[in-house]
């Protein structure tokens, strides 16, 4: 979910820019740059495929599967 996290943030600021270069106020994206986001949500899609294909084994799809599969017991600390 942190990779999720990080490239949505890139995602939005590369989208951002974009509208801004669509609008003459700053120059655009180069096309390295481009590139380098497209690889990296084909990456971040791949993880996502395998973390599905780990849940769907599991039967009943639990959130989790990269840690434990059952719920703790939260505690006040006493």
């Amino acid at each position: 979910m942190h990779d999720l996290t990080v490239v949505n943030g890139q995602l939005s600021r590369y989208v951002l820019n974009y509208l801004d270069a669509d609008a003459g106020q700053v120059d655009p994206v180069g096309a390295s740059e481009e590139w380098a986001m497209a690889e990296k949500l084909i990456a971040l899609a791949r993880r996502m495929q395998a973390r599905a294909k780990r849940r769907a084994a599991l039967g009943e799809s639990p959130l989790s599967v990269e840690g434990a599969t059952t719920p703790r017991q939260l505690t006040n600390g006493t």
